[in-house]
């Protein structure tokens, strides 16, 4: 939102403050001021000067010997080489000691051997424009003209802040509306317009009507006939202010219009009447097939929930958003329809999203204008309408108000303001910080009873009221302090203490997290080749998914790893290694929540552990020989790791019985006797859907009941002081024995002196029978005497 300071001066009389020091109360306030545009800002030395005399330079043919006045009492001799200067000129004069946009310093000089004081400036020189045929020639009211004012008053050129709006501030989307907030910064009061409508001629309701047929969406639609209107260019003030907020002067009627929109915040629209059928304004949604053709000259299709201006023949104008050229003001419009109306803010946003069109109006639309000022603002308009663009205002009003705009009311303790911010602020303090904001204050015993003025839509809570406060009091007052601590219940952040110490252990072992959205598209289940009755396929769908790829919640996280994966490997990333910690959802097995239509079930939630892993690059006990066995083991290994920093032992020998695992590399992930997941190589047929040429390793477990079961974790132990001795074993045995059996029995049968067993080495093949394998495993033994 651009403002004016020369504006804001008019409507907070009194303000003495810089450019720079409003700006930093307003942003103080919440209301940041990204940059300060100052066009006059080298002009310090520039003034009004009056040319009395012009001749050619004695020495010079294209140069000019002018006679200057700048003041009552001071008249200049300037060498000029504008081909443009005469006498009887106003013109820009820099003084001696000036600097001008660009660096240009102006000194005392001689120009051809004849005294130069100053320089007679053109508009490239005063930083106006990049080109200029000649010096800036003056016009303007006689005062402002009066040799010696200062250029940028006699321009009206006054700085101009930008200040960024965020959504919730509607209000502060107009003059009026930082004005507002200026004032309660800096303790002043808000000058409000003046204007005065004189009514002539017949009673509106002779020339139009309004018929509002859906008041849920336009809750109030004000309108006023003007006659007699006379479309021409707007005066001076009027162009320079819009352009000043970069807006392009069109014509008086829309330029009023444009000027009340920066002033209140309201958009208006200007309607032909003689070119709305019947004199009649329906406001109404749009009808299956309906087209407008915009302001833009496109034609667009209309949406049956979108809100239309229309009259009896169709729509004329898209509501809030922009309007149609069947009723646009052209040079011949004499008669006007003039519309101020409050439009429900999310139709105005869905329906210039729909259509892909944006506009000032639409944009103030969407964050919501003051539904008290609507018809203030169109009283205003129409005023100006009389005074600039003579046109005779009709009797009467019409003002469709679907219900009366009462206040909302909040209650507000200042018990409840000390605790937010431990400020022990008295009630008059609390009273004059929102008084002067706009809000009705009284008291109701030891509570105050606020109430919200209609142009704060934003203002709904307690807590709300208590930040208003905290704005004007000041952030920096607010004291530093630490937390009060509070009792912990047994077991609070337990799952939360269980996660981070596997996710530490995981990335210390070289994985890599990985985090996707819990959106997935519904096929995913055929990928892994889930049976028709598997209750993953029960998955919640989303009402509005972003598209169809994000269609359900997922109910497991290794297919969201399997799309990382390929895509990884498909852009050259040689070992990936991810992993992912994340919620799941499965439709309808949750508890019951109870609403306005009926009772339904939550999705029920659990958090799962998910791993995908190709090549290792590591150097292993299996020495290199089997790469695929080696990234199946390692896997195991880490998912043991797991266990450990919670402090339990996980059991990864029971039967897997997952369809997307190799039936002869895989294995089941128990606790106690709660299977929690599985583990092992992906399947050559899900590789195949995935696009994976190489054998892949995954795992996947419901953590849930790995951290309510949490043990103490990893504690102390001291170490020996005596050393250990490693003994190697090399085992025949059936194939169908698993390895962890063998180690465990190894384990017993040495305590207590056995301390640690694994297995360094698996052969088959010569020398070993059919259905045999030889085993080798090192066993450590020590002692602590």
């Amino acid at each position: 939102m651009k403002i004016q300071f020369q504006w804001l001066q008019e409507l907070v009389p009194g303000l003495s403050l810089s450019p720079a020091e409003v700006a930093e109360k307003l942003t103080s306030a919440g209301l940041e001021v990204e940059r300060i545009e100052n066009p006059a800002a080298n002009w310090g030395r520039v003034v009004v000067g009056h040319v009395e005399t012009r001749e050619k330079h004695p020495n010079a043919d294209r140069l000019s010997l002018c006679q200057v006045r700048v003041s009552d009492a001071d008249v200049l001799q300037i060498v000029c080489g504008a081909a443009n200067v005469a006498a009887g000129q106003k013109v820009a004069v820099a003084l001696v000691g000036a600097e001008l946009p660009g660096g240009m310093k102006i000194e005392r000089t001689k120009i051809r051997s004849v005294e130069s004081s100053g320089m007679i400036c053109s508009e490239k020189e005063l930083g106006f424009a990049e080109k200029s045929q000649g010096i800036l020639v003056l016009e303007g009211e006689p005062g402002k003209s009066k040799p010696g004012t200062p250029l940028a008053e006699a321009l009206g050129v006054s700085a101009v802040l930008e200040v960024s709006i965020t959504p919730n501030r509607g209000d502060c989307l107009s003059a009026l509306g930082l004005a507002r907030e200026l004032a309660a910064v800096t303790g002043h009061k808000v000058k409000e317009p003046s204007f005065g409508v004189e009514e002539k001629g017949a009673a509106l309701s002779e020339a139009a009507s309004v018929e509002v047929q859906a008041p849920e969406l336009c809750p109030r639609y004000c309108a006023r006939v003007i006659e007699g209107v006379a479309v021409g260019p707007s005066p001076k003030w009027l162009a320079d202010r819009l352009e000043a907020h970069g807006i392009r002067s069109i014509s008086n009627v829309v330029d009023i219009t444009n000027y009340i929109l920066l002033l209140y915040g309201q958009p208006l629209h200007a309607f032909d009447l003689d070119r709305v059928a019947d004199g009649k304004i329906i406001v109404r949604k749009a009808r299956a097939g309906e087209e407008i053709e915009t302001l833009d000259g496109k034609k667009r299709p209309l949406a049956a929930e979108m809100l239309v201006i229309s009259d009896p023949k169709g729509p004329i104008a898209v509501a809030g958003v922009m309007g149609g050229a069947r009723s646009e003001i052209n040079g011949q419009t004499k008669r006007i329809l003039l519309e101020s109306a409050y439009f429900e803010p999310s139709q105005v946003r869905r329906t210039g999203r729909a259509l892909g069109l944006s506009s000032e109006s639409s944009y103030r639309f969407e964050r919501g204008v003051d539904i008290a000022r609507v018809p203030v603002a169109m009283d205003h308009a129409a005023a100006l309408f009389a005074e600039l663009a003579g046109g005779k205002i009709r009797r009467g009003t019409i003002d469709a108000l679907a219900k009366p705009v009462e206040p909302k009311r909040i209650r507000l303790r200042p018990s409840r303001i000390k605790g937010l911010l431990g400020l022990d602020l008295p009630k008059d303090t609390v009273t004059g910080h929102l008084s002067a904001l706009g809000f009705s204050v009284s008291s109701n015993g030891e509570a105050l009873d606020v109430a919200v003025p209609s142009f704060r839509s934003d203002i709904t809570l307690e807590a709300d009221l208590i930040e208003e406060i905290a704005r004007l009091e000041g952030y920096g007052k607010i004291p530093e302090t630490l937390p009060l601590p509070r009792g912990k219940s047994p077991g609070d952040d337990e799952p939360i203490g269980a996660q981070e110490a596997a996710e530490s252990a995981l990335a210390a072992r070289g994985w890599h997290q990985a985090v996707h959205l819990s959106f997935i598209e519904a096929s995913w289940p055929d990928l892994l080749g889930l049976p028709p009755n598997d209750p993953r396929r029960k998955a919640v769908r989303i009402q509005n998914p972003i598209n169809e790829e994000q269609g359900v919640l997922r109910t497991a996280v290794l297919p969201s790893l399997l799309a990382a994966y390929t895509r990884n490997r498909n852009r050259g990333v040689r070992e990936v290694r991810l992993f992912e910690f994340s919620r799941v959802f499965h439709d309808g097995e949750g508890g019951h929540l109870l609403h306005g239509k009926g009772e339904a079930r939550l999705p029920k939630e659990k958090t799962m552990l998910a791993l995908v892993a190709g090549e290792v690059d590591e150097p292993s006990l299996w020495r290199g020989r089997e790469p695929d066995r080696e990234a199946l083991f390692s896997l195991k290994g880490d998912i043991l790791a797991v266990g450990t920093v919670c402090g339990v032992a996980l059991n990864l020998e029971a039967p897997a019985g997952e369809p997307y695992l190799h039936p002869g590399r895989c294995a089941g992930i128990s606790l106690g006797k709660e299977t929690l997941g599985a583990w092992g190589e992906l399947s050559p047929e899900a590789a195949v859907r995935y696009g994976i040429r190489e054998r892949v390793v995954v795992a996947e477990l419901d953590v849930t009941p790995l951290f309510q079961h949490r043990g103490a974790g990893r504690g102390y132990r001291p170490f020996s002081h005596f050393p250990s001795v490693w003994r190697d074993l090399a085992l025949l045995i059936p194939e169908k024995i698993p390895a962890a059996e063998i180690l465990a029995e190894a384990l017993r049968a040495g305590m207590p002196l056995a301390q640690e067993a694994h297995v360094f080495d698996e052969f088959r093949g010569k020398g070993v029978e059919a259905g045999q394998k030889s085993l080798g495993i090192r066993l450590r033994y020590g002692s602590s005497d």
